[in-house]
């Protein structure tokens, strides 16, 4: 992970202090209007004052001609909050753009600059004032207001991560969702657990925190000891980085005492938020879990699915880059972060010595500027949500409060909620949300998984399922796909979400998708392996590369199977298709089977599945091609294809690492097969004239557009002898064949004919 992040550069206008007049500013006083410093002295050197620079930045033009009035009297700056509509006639400076409504009138259109001196006919108004321009005021929630409440702007201030405020703020989330939340105390398999302290098991050793920040922290074993407990999810960064773990060494000494000091920084403060939300344990994975016992790391890490479905609540150092830089971070504005001009100024919302935080004051005109990040913005560019454990950590935690750059999240199953609004965010600003995805189809699958009502009902959920998913308009045609269907599409978002993170450890590839896999296990009573289901392996073969400019790397380290996505890192695509013919799909042996199910296979055993296959061989990409699958359009024909829709056989088919391949399907009269394969490594043209294992996973009825032929095509799993085990076969890559409907013995008898013929896979 990165190393931690430079200060930003705080711009003009937020640098320096208040001058006399400017320190009392409140937000209260712009009703009533806030009388500014005269016009001639913005304009005198060495003006440090922040407000009065912004002013003059702003309309430089305007206030020096203000100062210059010839006049015995001294025109007045003004900021007013007042309601109505101005008249918008003329403008005063031409040379000003952002000067906006500009005629006498006491009807100011929300919070403005006024003045009672007109330039234009350089007199004083004997009523109402001259605007001189409107400004925008936040409080922090990301959109600005032109004529915003004051009760509103001041209730919700931007302050320090962990002050008091905030502090009972969460408490009062937390409390709340306990109470009002019936679906915040199940678990995604819909187990329910109870909040109440004596109710939940903790796991096998937490850190018992105390409740008194004197209290001195220590390692509890618990064995079968019940209470309420936090956990924390955090990005690690460098391992060295870590000044303190749990070794077999030093446990004995973490039993009586942990130094606090030594803890990394997000640590430190995580206990300080476990104290103050009244819970007196908290779960850490470098703490509570042995860092250099691969035993007890395979025990927990197996666990760590029910750890973070059990807390109370997870605390997500959702804005830090390593584990030094802690949960409580010195806030600066999305705003201040990225702004190189001066068109904006903080400022308090209530005079000094009373904490209620800052608002924020910006010319009017600025959309593209935000004060605050958007929670999807927040989440999707920061490096926590990049990391490989927290796919699961945030899938499965029951309650998840997010200490993000510049302000607290809440994100439980009812929704999100913001530091810097009163309810829930609308579900419209969350539309990448992954905890809105993974609800939605888990409630649908669940449901229809369960259900004893008659089909047509069971057709409808399964239809709801899909429909969730990917908003296909025709539910005519989706009332046919399965849950199954719905529990694909969900794991391989799932996938293409996890196989793009990062891991400090690249042997926790599988281990940390794990607690996941096994909670899906519950609901969809299907056998989890190695990173597919074994009662639907057809798919789970059937994946590859999906972006030609970041290609797939391999990643030795994580111990996984040639077979499986997990071997490889990068944005990959899995199999959306069904098959015609269930009999005609590879299944995996019984034996195998059981001994998955039995916990007894481990993952460097051969994969036995009973498969149909095919000898082919690779034609050289370096000789011209004779005919290309690819020169003609062919489109697939199945039942669960809408009467509207036109899928191309090729149309996702990768065009990177490609060469032609012919071959003829064994034990028929077959006029031989001709396709295309995608192999998973650049370094694949020495296979060019050899003759590779094709393993049917799917048939489907293609028509040719251009000829009006039918015909069939099959989505194939490419493999080759392994070096390492005799008889067994090592995945190369993936391949699409097509044969014409003369052939229809072979497909017959690939389709309907169930496979007999036993392939291992390593």
């Amino acid at each position: 992970m990165a190393s931690s992040s430079s200060k930003p550069h705080h711009y003009g206008t937020q640098d320096g202090s208040l001058c006399r007049v400017c320190s009392e500013f409140t937000f209260d006083t712009l009703e009533r209007g806030f009388e500014l410093p005269l016009p001639k002295d913005l304009i005198a050197p060495g003006r440090d004052c922040r407000l009065c620079r912004f002013i003059i930045s702003e309309w430089p033009r305007t206030i020096r001609a203000l100062a210059q009035a010839p006049s015995t009297r001294l025109p007045r700056l003004i900021l007013f909050l007042m309601s109505g509509e101005p008249d918008r006639s003329f403008s005063q400076d031409p040379h000003e753009k952002r000067l906006r409504a500009l005629s006498v009138t006491n009807q100011i259109s929300g919070l403005a600059l006024v003045t009672d001196y007109n330039l234009r006919e350089h007199k004083f108004n004997e009523t109402g004032y001259n605007i001189l321009g409107e400004l925008a005021a936040s409080g922090g929630d990301g959109d600005f207001i032109i004529a915003p409440n004051v009760t509103d702007i001041t209730r919700r201030p931007i302050l320090a991560a962990d002050s008091e405020i905030n502090f009972e703020r969460a408490k009062d989330w937390l409390n709340a969702c306990i109470s009002q939340h019936p679906q915040c105390r199940k678990t995604i398999a819909r187990t329910r657990v109870y909040d109440a302290a004596s109710r939940p098991l903790l796991p096998r050793r937490v850190i018992s925190v105390g409740l008194e920040d004197t209290d001195t922290p220590r390692l509890l074993v618990c064995h079968g000891k019940a209470g309420r407990y936090m956990a924390l999810s955090y990005c690690w960064g460098d391992a060295s980085e870590n000044p303190l773990v749990t070794t077999r060494s030093n446990i004995e000494d973490m039993q009586q005492a942990i130094p606090l000091a030594s803890l990394p920084k997000t640590i430190q403060d995580a206990i300080k938020v476990t104290r103050r939300l009244g819970v007196e344990y908290l779960w850490v994975d470098s703490i509570c879990i042995l860092q250099d016992d691969s035993d007890d790391f395979q025990c927990e890490s197996a666990n760590m699915g029910k750890i973070y479905q059990h807390a109370l609540l997870t605390i997500a150092a959702t804005s830090a880059r390593s584990s030094n830089e802690g949960l409580f971070k010195e806030r600066y504005t999305d705003l201040e972060i990225r702004s190189n001009q001066t068109h904006f100024v903080r400022l308090p919302s209530r005079p000094s010595g009373e904490n209620f935080g800052d608002i924020f004051l910006q010319t009017h005109g600025y959309p593209d500027h935000h004060i605050l990040r958007p929670f999807d913005a927040e989440l999707s560019n920061c490096e926590w949500s990049k990391r490989g454990w927290v796919v699961q950590e945030r899938l499965l935690s029951r309650r998840i409060l997010h200490y993000a750059s510049e302000q607290l999240f809440w994100e439980c199953q009812e929704g999100v909620f913001a530091e810097s609004s009163d309810g829930a965010l609308p579900e419209s600003s969350l539309v990448h949300s992954k905890r809105s995805m993974f609800n939605r189809i888990v409630r649908e699958t669940t449901f229809a998984a369960q259900a004893t009502a008659p089909n047509h009902q069971l057709q409808t959920l399964r239809a709801s399922a899909y429909l969730a998913l990917d908003k296909i308009s025709d539910a005519v045609g989706m009332a046919r796909w399965s849950v199954e269907e719905a529990r694909h599409r969900f794991w391989e978002r799932v996938v293409q979400t996890y196989n793009v993170c990062n891991l400090t450890y690249e042997r926790d590839k599988l281990p940390a998708i794990l607690g996941l896999a096994q909670e899906i296990e519950v609901f969809t009573r299907q056998t989890y392996f190695g990173g597919v289901w074994l009662e639907d392996i057809a798919r789970g073969l059937y994946w590859y590369g999906s972006d030609g400019n970041e290609r797939l790397k391999k990643v030795e380290a994580a111990g996984a199977p040639s077979w499986s996505w997990a071997s490889w890192k990068g944005p990959l695509r899995m199999a959306t298709y069904l098959a015609e013919y269930d009999t005609g799909r590879p299944r995996i042996t019984e034996d195998m089977l059981g001994r998955v199910q039995g916990n007894i296979s481990h993952l460097h055993d051969p994969l036995k599945l009973y498969a149909h296959f095919w000898k082919a061989e690779i034609q050289d990409p370096s000789l011209p091609q004779q005919y290309s699958p690819r020169d003609q359009q062919w489109i697939v024909e199945d039942w669960w294809t809408p009467p509207s829709f036109i899928e191309d056989l090729y149309s996702s088919f990768p065009d990177w690492n490609c060469c032609e391949l012919r071959g003829e399907i064994l034990e028929t009269s077959s006029s031989g097969v001709y396709g295309l394969v995608s192999f998973d490594s650049p370094d694949f043209r020495h296979y060019a004239g050899k003759m590779l294992i094709c393993i049917i996973l799917n048939t489907v009825r293609i028509k040719n557009l251009q000829s009006g032929i039918s015909g069939y095509g099959y989505y194939q799993l490419v493999v080759g002898e392994s070096m390492n085990i005799p008889g067994a076969y090592e995945r190369l890559g993936v391949g699409i064949s097509i044969s014409v409907a003369s052939d229809r013995i072979a497909h017959g008898w690939l389709g309907r004919k169930a496979p007999d013929t036993i392939i291992a896979l390593v």
